[in-house]
């Protein structure tokens, strides 16, 4: 699985963070066997930080979560959180469309 992380605006992510971001797409592709790609993107808009991440899926499916909090830990935890519930619907939807019943 290819993981891109970046930031905007001339932040300076420390590799502490990066991994960090690394570790959460980690867990999360872990969870949904279909993601392909992620990507994290980190800004901060008006003194407040934002974390953003893609998750690319089989199926041309593409899970998106976006947070803003004080720090780029806690918006990376808060956009855990989001996707995590994303990846469980996905998966559920998944195998609803997989079984369908036969005509009677």
């Amino acid at each position: 699985m290819h993981v891109t992380v970046s930031a905007r605006h001339h932040l300076t992510l420390s590799d502490a963070m990066r991994q960090r971001a690394h570790e959460v797409i980690d867990r999360l592709s872990r969870i949904g066997d279909r993601v392909l790609e992620a990507t994290a993107v980190f800004d901060e808009v008006a003194g407040r930080a934002r974390a953003e991440v893609r998750l690319h899926c089989r199926g041309d499916r593409v899970l998106v979560a976006t947070a803003e909090t004080v720090d780029h830990r806690s918006a990376l935890d808060a956009v855990e959180e989001k996707l995590r519930r994303q990846v469980r619907r996905e998966q559920t939807r998944s195998l609803g469309l997989r079984h369908v019943q036969p005509a009677t």
